[in-house]
Order: C-alpha cells, then sequence, then structure tokens
C-alpha cells in the first residue's frame, strides 16, 4: 500500500510540468514572417578605396528588413530533426546622392553700389532613392526538440543555398560623384557590383512552439542568417557583406 501511495504522490507532483515523450517519428509544415535587423559592412580591398567606401557607408542607409518562408520538419522519435524547405528575404535601404549642382555668383558692392569682388557658391540639390535586396534561398538544417507538455523548444543550425540574389536602384560609383543603376541589365552597374547568387549562408535559431491543439503550433523563433561571402562581384573594389537577425513567426502544422 505504502508503495502504490508513494507512486500517487510523484504521478501528482509531476503532472502538467514533465516532459512529454512522443510516440515515433512525425512531420510537419511551417509558414512564416520575420522582421529582420541587418547588420552591414563595408571594407575597401586597396587603401585607395577607403574613401570610396566610407562614402557608401555614409550615404547609404538600412530601413526595412523581412523574410517570410514554407518549411517542412522531420523529427525522429529521439528528438532529432531535419528540415528544408524555402525562404525569401527582402531588404531596403534609402541612398542619399547629389542630383545636381547649382553655381550661384554672388557680387560684393560698395556703398556707391560698385562692384569690388564677386564670391561664387556650389548648392547641391539632394535626392533620395531605394536600394532594394532581394533572395531566395533553400534552408538545410538539424535541430534537436525538447517536446514539453504544453510547448516545443527547439535548437536549430545549418546553412542556406542561395538561388537567386537580386538588386535594384543606385549606388555611387567609385569615382564618388556619378552613379550606377543597379537594375540596368544593360549597363555597369548590373555586371561590376553585384553578384547574381549570393552562396552560402549560416542559419541558426532558437524555437519555442505553444501547442494550439494537437494539429497546430504557435510558433516564435529567433533567428540569424549570415553569408558567408561579400554580396559583391570579385572585379568591385569594395567587400559588403550582410547578416541578418530576425524573429519567426507563424504557424506549424503536424501532417503525421
Amino acid at each position: 500500500a505504502s508503495t502504490s501511495a508513494t507512486k500517487h504522490e510523484i504521478s501528482a507532483l509531476t503532472e502538467g510540468c514533465e516532459v512529454y515523450q512522443a510516440n515515433g517519428a512525425r512531420a510537419y509544415v511551417d509558414a512564416y514572417v520575420a522582421p529582420e535587423i541587418a547588420y552591414r559592412r563595408f571594407s575597401a580591398k586597396e587603401e585607395s578605396l577607403l574613401a570610396y567606401a566610407d562614402k557608401r557607408e555614409r550615404t547609404e542607409k538600412p530601413l526595412l528588413s523581412y523574410a517570410t518562408g514554407i518549411r517542412a520538419s522531420f523529427v525522429l522519435g529521439s528528438g532529432i530533426a531535419f528540415r528544408t524547405g524555402v525562404s525569401f528575404a527582402h531588404h531596403t535601404e534609402r541612398i542619399d546622392y547629389v542630383k545636381e549642382t547649382q553655381t550661384i555668383t554672388i557680387e560684393r558692392k560698395d556703398k556707391d553700389g560698385n562692384v569690388i569682388g564677386t564670391e561664387t557658391i556650389h548648392i547641391d540639390i539632394m535626392e533620395s532613392d531605394r536600394n532594394k535586396f532581394t533572395y531566395i534561398d533553400i534552408p538545410v538544417m538539424v535541430a534537436y526538440e525538447k517536446d514539453l507538455k504544453d510547448f516545443i523548444l527547439s535548437v536549430n543550425g545549418g546553412f542556406g543555398i542561395n538561388a537567386m540574389a537580386k538588386q535594384s536602384g543606385k549606388i555611387y560609383k567609385p569615382d564618388q560623384s556619378s552613379l550606377y543603376v543597379l537594375n540596368d541589365t544593360n549597363g555597369e552597374g548590373e555586371n561590376n557590383v553585384y553578384r547574381s547568387r549570393a552562396g552560402i549562408s549560416l542559419l541558426a535559431s532558437v524555437g519555442l512552439n505553444y501547442k494550439y491543439n494537437d494539429r497546430i503550433l504557435l510558433m516564435l523563433e529567433p533567428s540569424m542568417r549570415y553569408y558567408l561571402k561579400p554580396i559583391t562581384a570579385d572585379n568591385y573594389g569594395l567587400e559588403q557583406r550582410y547578416a541578418y537577425f530576425g524573429l519567426n513567426a507563424g504557424i506549424r502544422y503536424r501532417i503525421r
């Protein structure tokens, strides 16, 4: 009787806080959207281009970044998971540039109205534009999931394969006065500045998924994406690198 009572007490104490052991493998489909913060770094390949790198750093400011994606997951009974899918990311920056320079000549006169000198003033007329960066990536990730009573906690890591990178807008040329037009397919900007594929990115995230019901989980997942190579072309004088820090929010649906 004493042993039976002890088992009953342990069961009562652990109910509601125990780790829930899932039986067998299971599969999920995720859909998410993530606001992101972009971290950008310029570096010059030659000392003579340091001023140019500084010019681009000062005239281009990050505005908005976000990512959306669809992802499939296969989870073993041990908690080891494999994930893949497709993600779409968009990043916008503002560039402030000199549209034209007006020259004004001012005459200096004495008290009798005689011209005693002139002064020339140059006034820069500024304009702004939007630079847009678009990425399509295929993530390949390995994860470990801890299945709790009301939540699933996951730690995810892997890499992304970039299928497409596209840019549009304007940036200063190395002469620091004229501009590249990035979406001009016949111009210098399209051919000499950015890659058409951004290469491999490192991916990492930590997820907390709330079990809404037996099939649907609400997903919240801080994430990081870092492109190993600069997104700029090999023959361009600067290296432009990005890391993105986001918060994936979405729905996970259990299909088996």
